[in-house]
């Protein structure tokens, strides 16, 4: 057991094997005051897997209106957001009204950026919607519709022209509403 203090710190593993020959490996660790911690380090520009979401439990890096994984006990994760495997990994799966997931960024350049998010849902429901904020400062919303497949058919929908400012550290929320839908991934491009 490690007790870390606030911040970021790297963490190095040095292995020697019999024969004398060495290899290490650094791994960095960001800890946020509220005990938030990232899952992996993310960029942005970069890929933001859904179900890479902070560690820190429910109320600090998620809420999941359910407990338990609806998509599988232990599939990816051990805690109460509901994720599935699909045919390039994992997604989150029978998102919620008012259901959310945190998102700590190492490193977020300035910049103006088109900010695609994948959807898929086989549900009528019309009402629906993903919020994306970082900081607290809202960028926009995105509406899922039906696509009429849970693991299939996945829509992209875009954020065009958002201007972002750069730092370290940022917190990245994304706040589900409406009935159920899947969400696989946030990816941010630069223009």
């Amino acid at each position: 057991t490690v007790n870390l203090s606030n911040g970021t710190h790297i963490i190095t593993l040095n292995i020697t094997d019999n024969n004398g020959k060495t290899a290490s490996d650094d791994v960095k660790i960001t800890i946020l005051p509220n005990g938030q911690t990232a899952f992996k380090t993310l960029t942005i520009p970069g890929t933001i897997e859904a179900e890479d979401y902070d560690y820190g439990g429910q109320n600090i890096s998620y809420f999941d209106s359910q407990t338990g994984n609806i998509g599988g006990s232990g599939v990816y994760r051990q805690d109460d957001v509901d994720i599935e495997s699909n045919s390039s990994g994992y997604h989150l799966s029978y998102v919620t009204n008012n259901e959310w997931t945190e998102y700590t960024i190492a490193t977020v350049e300035s910049g103006i950026y088109n900010i695609s998010l994948m959807t898929t849902s086989d549900n009528a429901v019309t009402i629906k919607s993903v919020a994306v904020s970082l900081n607290g400062v809202s960028l926009g919303s995105v509406t899922p519709t039906s696509t009429g497949s849970w693991n299939s058919n996945w829509q992209t929908l875009t954020l065009s022209n958002i201007q972002i400012s750069g730092g370290t550290n940022q917190v990245l929320r994304l706040t589900f509403l409406g009935g159920e839908f899947n969400v696989d991934k946030a990816v941010f491009v630069q223009n």
